[in-house]
């Protein structure tokens, strides 16, 4: 069966030219010109006083290098493995990567590692890290495979389609969005896309879709066999293209009928490997063969998968590297104490251990140990805010409860013990050692150690729930929709938000209300600090307030902030203020923001919570991994 060419979904560009859509008419395409562009320059060192901490273990790809290196690619940087004695070299932005959020990892013909982040592809030759980004020739920044075709080129698939890299001129191709790239011997590309899968022969792409035998066109992976034939995973499952047709094989689709496939790798025997949410699967043609933990499998959770020149199979798991030799499996872990890359908030006991909340866990950091508790030790499960009392103990704001932990053991409160409701957002301890929670139900309550009381009269904001109380406990400040609520225990006060004429009125209003205009700015409010002087400041979607008691004022781009978003800010002993947001930390001057980024040795430009030590240490939780900026070292 003869297959037509279809053009409609793919443009053919030279760098940085753009052209209008092409129609679904077939259209057979001239390779565009190759264009140069400047090589880069070495990645630079992050700047002095950072350290930053990341897991490598959630493993996205695998490579082999000619020297017998197996590397590995995750959110948490680029790994080096030495596979007999089991050493590696872990690679961050600390030492130049272009991210930590890295998906994809290939050796060129000369030997050299290219790394595809969500900043650009980074190439490492041994010693240094070089960084190629759209200012080099690449498409897009956010490169989620590669390949190297047999004549050496490299193939980076992009947010924006496909680039080839000659070694000096780049040439791209725009296309939909997509996570799979593959070469066959005789130098066809085919991509996979989140619509479709495209073959590119030099001149001619085709694209095939449900229409011509795809279990569905959403492609996670693609491998090309010895014989040529080509697999490819799809949301509908695996197919396998003879040259003619694509064609589901009976017995596969029964096998991965309850499963997810992800990944896929063809034995120079011919034997299938399919990796899935629930295990690494074989087909030697006849019969299956399922691989979990029973196995010796480290995680049944299996991300990736890749067969070596000699035959071992090797996988990545959310949780390390397995390699199997056909008897046994032997595991692969980073020795990270971090157990995840998204940190949703920080804290320091006065111990100086630092503390993390991810979505495995709390997770404590002294000088030596990296200890994680879970749901196993007592603590409630999804804690999103973290807050230390005068007595150097732990609380958590949870999905399920607040949980405590007096430095051996965990005891969580619920509805049951007298909350609001179980869904808890925001917490924090005042110098009295009252706890201070905020709920789904947007009540706020206080504990005293004994018994949890609902506070009357303060009703939060539906969608953050954010607050702050004093540091004597005498009063709280909090979200009160449009506009910030200042409640001394009998008055409550609301500054509406500058454009508002009114401010939100109480479902259930305390005896004395008052309403001032022009207040903070406008837009969701996600944190409060309270100052060593007194002053507040408030971290409010893409701008900053602060209030000295009588003025309120305002920051914006204009004054050095950055990103859509400012979601945390907290003020060191000194009076200097932190910011954390999604285009970087802010650190202000007094008169302006001055911005800190993956550069200077942040882990992510994502950071989703700041907190100080009285030491002036800072932490920061970011996307992916944590950053400790130490100005006593710069």
């Amino acid at each position: 069966m003869e297959k037509k060419s279809r053009t409609g979904t793919v443009i053919i560009v030279a760098v940085f030219v753009v052209l209008p859509v092409l129609s679904t008419a077939c259209q057979r395409s001239a390779t565009p010109t190759p264009i140069r562009f400047p090589s880069p320059a070495p990645a630079p060192q992050s700047a002095l006083g950072w350290n930053l901490y990341t897991n490598a273990n959630d493993v996205r790809d695998i490579a082999f290098a000619s020297n017998g290196d197996v590397w590995t690619v995750s959110d948490g940087g680029a790994v080096r493995w030495n596979p007999v004695d089991g050493t590696y070299t872990k690679y961050t932005t600390a030492e130049s990567l272009a991210d930590n959020d890295a998906h994809a990892v290939a050796v060129a013909a000369d030997g050299a590692i290219w790394v595809g982040t969500d900043a650009g592809v980074s190439r490492f030759d041994g010693e240094t890290w070089f960084i190629y980004t759209t200012e080099n020739g690449l498409l897009n920044d956010l490169v989620t495979a590669i390949t190297v075709a047999p004549d050496g080129t490299l193939w980076f698939l992009t947010g924006g389609g496909v680039s080839r890299f000659d070694g000096e001129a780049w040439t791209n191709y725009k296309m939909p969005f997509g996570r799979a790239i593959a070469v066959t011997p005789d130098g066809v590309v085919w991509v996979g896309t989140f619509d479709g899968l495209l073959r590119f022969d030099g001149q001619t792409w085709t694209t095939y879709s449900e229409e011509d035998g795809l279990p569905d066109s959403h492609v996670e992976d693609i491998t090309i066999a010895a014989d040529g034939t080509v697999w490819a995973v799809t949301w509908g499952g695996v197919s396998r293209f003879d040259g003619e047709v694509w064609a589901t094989p009976r017995q596969m689709a029964m096998a991965l009928r309850h499963t997810t496939p992800r990944s896929i790798a063809v034995a120079s025997d011919g034997a299938v490997w399919v990796a899935t949410d629930t295990g690494a699967f074989r087909f030697d043609g006849e019969t299956w063969s399922t691989y979990t933990e029973e196995d010796g499998l480290m995680d049944r959770r299996v991300n990736t998968i890749a067969i070596a020149s000699d035959d071992t199979v090797w996988v990545g798991t959310v949780n390390g590297m397995g390699r199997f030799d056909g008897q046994t499996w032997r595991t692969y872990l980073t020795d990270d104490g971090l157990p995840a890359n998204r940190v949703y908030a920080v804290a320091v006991t006065s111990d100086r251990a630092a503390w993390f909340a991810t979505e495995e866990g709390v997770t404590r950091c002294d000088s030596l140990t990296w200890t994680t508790y879970t749901d196993q030790d007592g603590l409630a499960t999804d804690v999103r805010d973290l807050a230390v009392a005068p007595d150097g103990s732990l609380w958590a704001a949870a999905g399920h409860g607040v949980s405590h932990f007096d430095g051996e053991s965990w005891t969580t409160y619920t509805a049951a013990d007298g909350l609001p409701d179980n869904d808890t957002r925001h917490i924090s301890v005042d110098a009295q050692g009252i706890v201070w929670v905020s709920t789904r139900s947007r009540q706020l309550a206080h504990f005293d150690g004994h018994t949890w009381t609902i506070v009357p009269g303060v009703w939060l904001s539906r969608r953050t729930g954010t607050f702050a109380s004093a540091l004597d406990g005498s009063s709280l400040w909090f979200d009160a929709g449009d506009g910030v609520g200042y409640f001394d225990g009998v008055s409550l006060t609301v500054y509406t938000a500058v454009g508002d004429n009114t401010g939100p009125v109480p479902t259930e209003a305390p005896p004395s209300m008052a309403i001032i205009e022009g207040g903070p700015a406008k837009g969701d409010l996600l944190d409060i600090a309270i100052a060593p002087d007194g002053t507040l400041w408030f971290a409010i979607s893409n701008a900053i307030s602060h209030f000295d008691g009588q003025t309120w004022t305002t920051y914006t781009t204009a004054h050095g902030l950055a990103g859509d978003h400012i979601r945390a800010i907290a003020v060191a002993t000194d009076g200097t203020v932190w910011a954390a947001g999604d285009a970087g930390a802010f650190r202000f001057d007094g008169q302006r923001w001055i911005a800190c980024t993956v550069a200077d040795g942040l882990a992510d430009d994502s950071v989703l919570d700041v907190t100080v030590t009285a030491d002036g240490v800072v932490w920061f939780g970011t996307e992916n991994g944590v950053s400790r900026y130490s100005p006593i070292s710069r």
